[in-house]
């Protein structure tokens, strides 16, 4: 085989090579287009269930994995949950936290909701006003949450995913089945990470 032969096959391979890259990468944004799609049809619920299972969950896991834990602060909470009844602890973290925090934190963007109805038609100042009153109230949540160590941006971006479900929805319930799911996840990992389970 001459080197003009071998260049001219490497060429044709590589020519079919990238057009099945193009191809690939049409097929994927066309589903990605489908997959929004579904979820502007359907609910903002949906997406938000679905932003917590794909993006807030592994980020709280990874934001605990890589902050450095205090070990007394490990074992204090460790204590609570292993002496705690299970059923008491449950109620606490799935009815009494998220029906106070939800009321607490996105009620300003529900009263807003209320008091302006054509929020939504506003334009950017709007956005701008609703946004204020999601991002104010979270911070001081994420705060409270992070008990007066580091910031955790976790918490600060679930709540900002709970005050944009409230926006959407214009339903504080929607929040509250959030903050539920989302409590409930944290709770069974706790469980077994301390082993209670």
């Amino acid at each position: 085989m001459t080197a003009d032969c071998l260049i001219s096959i490497l060429k044709l391979e590589l020519n079919i090579i990238l057009s099945e890259k193009e191809e690939l990468m049409n097929t994927f944004a066309k589903k990605l287009t489908e997959f929004s799609g579904f979820f502007k049809e359907k609910s903002p619920l949906l997406l938000a269930f679905f932003l917590i299972v794909i993006v807030a969950i592994p980020i709280d896991v990874f934001s605990k994995l890589l902050r450095i834990e205090n070990l007394e602060e490990v074992k204090a909470i460790a204590g609570f949950i292993k002496e705690t009844p299970l059923k008491d602890l449950a109620f606490e973290l799935l009815v009494i936290a998220p029906l106070t925090q939800e009321f607490l934190y996105r009620g300003p963007v529900r009263l807003l909701i209320l008091l302006w109805p054509g929020l939504d038609k506003a334009g950017a100042l709007g956005k701008i006003v609703a946004w204020t009153c999601i991002i104010i109230p979270t911070y001081y949540w994420a705060k409270i949450e992070g008990g007066g160590h580091a910031f955790p941006l976790d918490a600060f971006f679930v709540g900002l995913i709970f005050g944009w479900s409230v926006l959407k929805t214009k339903s504080l319930e929607t929040a509250v089945a959030l903050h539920i799911f989302y409590n409930a996840t944290n709770l069974i990992g706790a469980l077994i990470r301390f082993k209670v389970l």
